[in-house]
């Protein structure tokens, strides 16, 4: 009803899709994300949570066809990058993932999004097994915190990285960090 009395309002697209994927409709929800598409080309969600609906449904080649059309329209766009990283780790199809995260490193947004491309980095890390190399990330990635924060997610994989390559005095301070935390998340104990 908001859409019929209000179709300029792009939100209510988002809104109506949402709804589809919790009560599993995801057709209906393709369906109004593709009217979404032809009303406002250039909303980069039309194409995001398509590639996010299609992964669901195990349908990889459409996620990565919709995220490619999403970036050819959309350039500099960071998010549907780490998309299409998420993509092609899902297809094994490492190498090319790699290739997406030099395009993000010389991305005009590179700098804003630091800590978002280094965790892709650590997710094709883990893709070719290589533990060493995701612990460097890490720490770099649990560097860039600000002042007072704590990324309780960051700080778990590191903790748990840390005992796969036996650097045990780093994972008991960051076990130390994450009980200090004051919060409901599931990396909190």
């Amino acid at each position: 009803k908001a859409i019929d009395k209000n179709p300029m309002f792009g939100e209510f697209y988002v809104k109506k899709v949402m709804i589809f994927i919790q009560n599993q409709r995801y057709a209906e929800a393709l369906e109004t994300l593709d009217d979404m598409r032809k009303i406002f080309p250039d909303a980069f969600e039309g194409y995001d949570l398509a590639s996010r609906i299609y992964m669901g449904q195990g349908k990889k080649k459409e996620a990565l066809d919709i995220i490619n059309e999403g970036i050819k329209k959309f350039e500099n766009d960071v998010n549907l990058r780490i998309s299409k990283i998420n993509i092609l780790l899902a297809m094994d199809l490492i190498e090319e993932a790699e290739k997406v995260v030099v395009e993000l490193k010389n991305n005009i947004y590179a700098s804003q999004f630091e800590k978002a491309i280094i965790l892709q980095e650590v997710s094709i890390a883990s893709a070719k097994n290589d533990p060493e190399t995701m612990y460097s990330l890490l720490v770099k990635a649990a560097s860039l915190e600000e002042a007072g924060t704590c990324d309780e997610n960051v700080r778990y994989m590191l903790m748990m990285t840390s005992i796969l390559i036996k650097k045990y005095e780093t994972a008991m301070d960051m076990a130390k960090v994450l009980v200090a935390q004051k919060s409901n998340s599931e990396f909190v104990v």
